[in-house]
């Protein structure tokens, strides 16, 4: 479940890599960017809020605070839509890559939907379970019923984004169904409960 906040949190983001090259505002992000990674601009945000008003307006337009709001703002991407392309194409490579990474250390690895987002698609969640031959866990389907306006309380918070306790049982719930359901997953588990198992019930030395 990674990759969501990609079309909102702009700092210390692959974005610019799949911005048009062209335009000027994709340098600009990428400078934005660097100066981002090296706290330069981080550290000016903090220094503004606390020397006052003035310097903090100042802050505000040139560093990181802009780049975690709600729909990105036009200042920074222009006309770029953050359902559009070059979002995709960056949850592509970030999701992917972790994939990736995952997988080449040797674990095991289930993609999960969000519970309630639209971004990305949910068809991109099914594609990328394909091409890397991972089992996909639908929350989105699982909770459609909760959001009912008379029990979705129960499970999401009134962002109707984010699950309460009760919902990520449910998450939970669906992640260990798709483990027991995975042969291999479910191979390594049986392994560990079996060592778990001798651990703490050891087999009685004789005399």
């Amino acid at each position: 479940m990674a990759g969501v906040n990609n079309s909102w949190s702009l700092a210390e983001s692959n974005l610019s890599q799949f911005l048009p090259a062209h335009q000027w505002r994709t340098h600009v992000f990428r400078w934005r960017n660097r100066l981002d990674d090296v706290k330069v601009l981080r550290l000016f945000r903090l220094l503004g809020f606390a020397s006052g008003e003035s310097l903090a307006k100042l802050s505000n337009d040139l560093a990181a605070p802009k780049y975690a709001e709600w729909p990105p703002k036009k200042s920074i991407l222009g006309p770029v839509d953050p359902s559009g392309k070059p979002f995709l194409d960056l949850w592509r490579h970030d999701v992917g890559g972790m994939i990736d990474m995952a997988q080449q250390s040797g674990a095991d690895v289930i993609l999960m939907t969000y519970p309630n987002y639209d971004t990305p698609p949910r068809e991109e969640f099914f594609a990328m379970a394909r091409a890397k031959h991972i089992p996909l866990v639908d929350n989105y389907v699982a909770f459609r019923r909760l959001l009912a306006p008379d029990v979705a309380a129960r499970y999401v918070f009134s962002d109707y984004r984010h699950p309460t306790a009760e919902g990520y049982a449910i998450v939970a719930d669906n992640a260990l169904r798709a483990m027991l359901q995975t042969p291999a997953i479910a191979a390594h588990l049986a392994t560990a409960a079996a060592g778990s198992n001798r651990d703490q019930n050891p087999i009685p030395r004789r005399p």
